[in-house]
């Protein structure tokens, strides 16, 4: 009898001592799961920080753009009719009230 019971105590531990190992096997599988998924986080968190990065850039080079356009195209009008002072100033005058506006439409969208 004493056998009997020595061998059921000894197959426990084994069992316990089984147990165990599979417990931290499958900790450590749910411990690298947990890193593999924050990591990819991290990867798509600096790819949408870069991402917005270049849109901002692209949207001050816009502004940029559309900045040079609009002087461009109203310094053409007054090299047009530089002769005509009346005009040059009216011009002046409106491409001032429009460009404070423009300023601040482009302010809004930034």
């Amino acid at each position: 009898m004493e056998i009997i019971v020595s061998a059921k105590d000894r197959q426990a531990a084994e069992a316990f001592k089984n147990a165990n190992i599979l417990l931290e096997e499958l900790d450590k599988e749910r411990q690298h799961e947990e890193n593999r998924k924050a990591a990819a986080a991290k990867k798509r968190e600096r790819k949408k920080k870069k991402k917005k990065e270049k849109q901002q850039e692209k949207d001050v080079k816009d502004v940029d753009e559309e900045e040079e356009y609009v002087l461009e195209y109203w310094f053409l009008i007054i090299k047009v009719y530089k002769d005509d002072d009346y005009f040059c100033l009216f011009i002046a005058s409106q491409f001032l009230c429009i460009w404070k506006n423009y300023v601040l439409i482009i302010e809004t969208r930034l």
